[in-house]
């Protein structure tokens, strides 16, 4: 799904060979192994800032101390340079979907069969990516579809966009956020508005029986314990406190 072509329509805003996500995975990951070696989270390595005011005023940041001074010898008249403090929060993690979608997800009997039914329009009116078609065979096999989603619409730090819809057994009546199944389009363009892939069937085998779409980052900076558990966004310790980075901090962090 993640090399399938989604075309190149004048609505979807991608320009040259990697403007969208299909021209970029086809680009970065030629073989099956280039995409399992792929790190499971990537973050934004930290840069130290420093910043140069005039009377408190902001006027400008630099990436080093000698690039400020060399400005303010313009005019030494009420500059300071300040050091601006990097912590864990500055990290910003974005999780792989490759290896998230095999840690939470599998196929079985039901899947492949649904997975080869051709899908020639996206007719049904309850969920997206199917066919009138398909939506009979998942109803004919005991299957009810039940909430659609977006993850661009809540929070995700996945590194595609994510189009799904929960998928139950028929007579199962608990809570449609557990599914058993879900129907999955992934984002392969560049507007999220557009460009996504038919819709494929997959079993729910996540520890926690829920397929997350900003799924925890656990790690350590410098040796200490670090997660994204605390408010489900930024990376601190057990107590939702900033850790001390610098750019020459030991970072890793990952899924599970």
């Amino acid at each position: 799904m993640m090399l399938t072509s989604t075309g190149k329509a004048m609505c979807d805003s991608g320009f040259g060979e990697r403007g969208r996500a299909w021209q970029r995975n086809k680009i970065d990951y030629p073989t099956l192994e280039a995409i399992e070696n792929a790190p499971q989270v990537e973050w934004d390595a930290p840069v130290q800032w420093y910043t140069l005011k005039r009377d408190s005023e902001f006027v400008r940041r630099f990436k080093s101390k000698a690039e400020a001074k060399k400005y303010q010898n313009k005019d030494l008249t009420g500059y300071t340079i300040e050091k601006e403090t990097l912590d864990s929060k500055d990290l910003y993690p974005t999780v792989h979907l490759y290896h998230h979608l095999v840690e939470s997800l599998d196929v079985d009997t039901l899947c492949d069969t649904f997975n080869q039914l051709p899908c020639d329009n996206w007719d049904s009116e309850k969920a997206y990516g199917v066919s009138l078609e398909q939506e009979q065979w998942l109803e004919d096999n005991g299957l009810v579809l039940g909430d659609t989603w977006n993850s661009c619409n809540g929070e995700s730090n996945l590194s595609q966009t994510l189009q799904g819809c929960n998928v139950n057994l028929e007579g199962d009546e608990s809570n449609f956020e557990y599914p058993t199944y879900i129907l999955l389009q992934v984002h392969q363009g560049a507007d999220v508005r557009g460009g996504y892939t038919d819709a494929k069937l997959f079993k729910v085998t996540a520890d926690s029986g829920y397929f997350d779409t900003n799924p925890t980052v656990y790690g350590t900076i410098d040796g200490i314990q670090v997660d994204t558990a605390y408010d489900s966004y930024n990376v601190t310790d057990e107590n939702g406190n900033a850790v001390p980075v610098t750019v020459k901090s030991k970072i890793e962090l990952y899924t599970v």
